[in-house]
């Protein structure tokens, strides 16, 4: 895919009305870090997510178009599935 790096999880779907939305991450960011926290894979990512409780305030790293960014994600409650 021509990334600029080797770890981080591709955002491929989010809800256009949540947290990650709101802050500005769109499809095709790659997440690198949480709070400083490399993520690896998806596995680490929602273990790591998952540590979290509601509420809380996390900085995520991402990467756009080569570019590095970060924004803060206060984080919510997911909603049930369909």
């Amino acid at each position: 895919m021509d990334l600029s790096v080797d770890h981080g999880i591709i955002v491929t779907r989010l809800a256009g009305d949540g947290p990650a939305y709101k802050a500005g991450i769109q499809e095709r960011d790659v997440i690198t870090k949480i709070d400083q926290i490399p993520v690896y894979d998806m596995e680490g990512f929602l273990k790591l997510l998952w540590s979290y409780n509601v509420g809380d305030l996390v900085r995520i790293e991402y990467i756009r178009n080569g570019k590095i960014s970060e924004t803060l994600i206060q984080l919510a409650e997911r909603p049930p599935q369909y």
